[in-house]
């Protein structure tokens, strides 16, 4: 079965090459593993590993990770990144004594990287399971750890076919799951060292909304407004608030925060709301009166979580095409929330809807009865607006249970 998932990784290298010539995130991956820094650090070094996938599972992870510094200064921090837009937007953390790309996950090259590196252990953030990786860790007795990790009974670990899959779990030293499914979906495959710490994201979420961050333009923008902030929108979020503002009479303002802010993504979104009161953010100008405007793009990037809190509704994207982005920030802020259809592999989108402080829509009607609803009906805001904060504010404490494990492990020692 190795051999097989050798040929895989092999074969998937050579595809991201292939697709570099035409597409732009492929290109992204192999430059950055061209370009990255060396490593020359002293080898008597102590270090912890800690590896995300990409920016959303390196967020999640960094509670944990600034943690460890603290209880543990006098150990380094490797971080490493599958994605480059992982890579790329923290690649200067200053917490972190090393940060680099994953190696292509093939025996050989795995071998060498840990080899540069006294590593006491590992920590996988969420997911990502690199099983030659796996592997050259527990040949090396190198402990390995996974955190805010969840599971579906869907996944190969449960099927009567992947019983090689579960090997390299069963192989880990403790799994900290997100929620109690997950937990005993392990426990019934006989995977005993796992417990139930919640997920880090809450943690991490309730730290960043406290470093305020003012913007002037956008708070005189929003002054005395109903005010809908999108954020991360795809065309597809774009196109029905586009018909919203055309065909309904709803009176909000609008922030756009799109995913992509390249050029020609931009310039899409202001033809489409060609004949509106548009400004691109990087255009203001001292001079601007924001009541002036009804929908501000942001072509910029960083500054979403600072721009929920302005927000009177918050519309997360993603949701009419892989998946919605980040509902915690605007839920941290008690922000009710609106976001596509496709949301199903988000437990704390599924909560919220159940619960009722997010509101998933399909179609011009549905947006436009939420939105209706929102502004006319105080009592419907208001109880909305507070299921989402309290969901937060209730699941919070990950870190801690995480961290109370490993200031009892035997790290010195390890």
């Amino acid at each position: 079965m190795r051999v097989l998932y050798s040929l895989g990784i092999r074969l998937y290298v050579l595809a991201i090459h292939l697709a570099a010539f035409f597409n732009r995130s492929a290109a992204a991956w192999v430059k950055g593993r061209k370009n990255q820094p060396e490593f020359s650090g002293d080898k008597t070094d102590s270090w912890i590993w800690f590896h995300a996938a990409s920016l959303g599972e390196f967020e999640q992870g960094r509670p944990v990770i600034e943690q460890f510094k603290t209880d543990f200064p006098s150990y380094k921090i490797l971080i490493t990144f599958f994605s480059p837009s992982g890579y790329n937007v923290r690649k200067n953390y200053l917490i972190a004594d090393f940060i680099t790309y994953l190696p292509p996950d093939l025996n050989v090259s795995m071998t060498k990287f840990i080899a540069q590196f006294n590593l006491k252990l590992v920590v996988f953030v969420k997911y990502e399971y690199w099983y030659n990786l796996l592997n050259v860790l527990k040949i090396n007795d190198i402990p390995y750890f996974f955190i805010s990790a969840i599971y579906r009974p869907s996944q190969i670990f449960f099927k009567p076919y992947g019983r090689w899959f579960r090997e390299h779990l069963e192989a880990s030293s403790h799994i900290f799951c997100q929620d109690i499914d997950s937990v005993q979906l392990l426990k019934n495959i006989g995977i005993e060292r796992v417990s139930l710490s919640g997920d880090t994201r809450f943690d991490r979420v309730i730290a960043a909304i406290s470093e305020h961050k003012n913007i002037d333009f956008v708070k005189a923008f929003s002054s005395e407004s109903q005010v809908v902030v999108v954020g991360s929108s795809w065309p597809e979020d774009e196109s029905l608030i586009a018909t919203i503002i055309r065909k309904s009479s709803l009176n909000y303002k609008w922030i756009l925060v799109p995913h992509h802010v390249d050029e020609s993504h931009i310039s899409q979104i202001i033809t489409l709301f060609e004949g509106h009161k548009i400004l691109r953010f990087s255009q203001v100008k001292p001079q601007f009166k924001a009541e002036d405007f009804q929908i501000l793009v942001i072509d910029s990037i960083g500054l979403l979580l600072h721009l929920y809190r302005y927000a009177t509704i918050a519309w997360v994207g993603g949701g009419f095409g892989a998946g919605i982005h980040n509902i915690l920030e605007p839920a941290a802020y008690s922000k009710p929330i609106i976001i596509g259809p496709r949301y199903q592999k988000f437990k704390e989108a599924k909560d919220l809807v159940r619960l009722g402080g997010v509101f998933p829509v399909s179609a011009l009607d549905e947006a436009v009865s939420v939105l209706e609803k929102m502004q006319n009906d105080a009592v419907f805001f208001e109880k909305s607006s507070k299921i989402s904060g309290d969901y937060v504010y209730e699941n919070q404490g990950a870190t801690e249970h995480i961290m109370a494990f490993f200031r009892n492990y035997n790290l010195k020692n390890s």
